[in-house]
């Protein structure tokens, strides 16, 4: 495998344009780097396996898992022609409560899905989420950042799924902070209780999506609509 160019719409961390020397199929590359410890770096690998079984329709696939001298290297399929979500608002300013939902919603199921299985994505940031060119979401950077902790084997804690929840509400809070009326209200409050501080009172993945459903009605093409 070779790796060209470093990426900008790809999601959160060090990644990297890559390529099959064989086949010429086009990759990512998301370097990860872990401590020297080779029993937490068993771990490492071992969870970074599980996200490759991982499959949902709004999840970016781990296809390969590879060994590095500073860690490991998860390969994925590039999403061709994406746009963060920290791009389009860089670009846009603000999305409509209805392009929250569009957004938002396969989001929270991805981490539902994912949450299920005992995987949390960990530092949830609006890199993270791409926009196809037809506006449809997916998540990348999946459980990094627990690989990049110190790769610690521990089981994952219950309070990290909920602040997956916290991460998710947040930004689609910001992502609509100069919307106003009823749509923009419903959608403030669906996303509310995901904004407590105790993290035990919080809703779950699953929650958020349906209370994200029942908000407003969803706006198409979010990446493709330009103000």
């Amino acid at each position: 495998m070779s790796v060209r160019s470093r990426l900008r719409d790809a999601g959160s961390g060090e990644l990297w344009a890559g390529q099959f020397d064989q086949s010429g199929i086009e990759c990512v590359v998301r370097r990860v780097r872990l401590a020297p410890d080779p029993v937490l770096r068993s771990a490492a690998v071992s969870a970074a396996r599980a996200l490759a079984e991982l499959e949902h329709p709004h999840l970016v696939p781990v296809v390969a898992v590879l060994p590095t001298a500073e860690g490991l290297a998860l390969i994925t399929e590039p999403v061709v022609g994406a746009l963060s979500l920290a791009r389009l608002l860089a670009l846009r300013g603000d999305l409509d409560p209805g392009e929250v939902v569009t957004v938002g919603l396969p989001v929270a199921q991805a981490l539902a899905a994912a949450h299920a299985v005992g995987i949390v994505h960990g530092r949830l940031e609006r890199e993270d989420i791409l926009l196809e060119p037809n506006g449809r979401p997916v998540l990348t950077g999946l459980g990094v950042a627990a690989l990049a902790d110190a790769a610690r084997p521990d089981p994952v804690p219950p309070e990290a799924a909920s602040a997956d929840v916290h991460d998710l509400a947040d930004l689609l809070l910001g992502a609509m902070r100069e919307a106003t009326g009823p749509d923009a209200a419903a959608v403030a409050v669906a996303v509310a209780t995901a904004m407590i501080d105790e993290p035990h009172r919080r809703p779950s993945a699953a929650e958020l999506a349906t209370a994200l459903a029942r908000s407003a009605t969803p706006l198409p093409r979010a990446a493709a609509r330009r103000r």
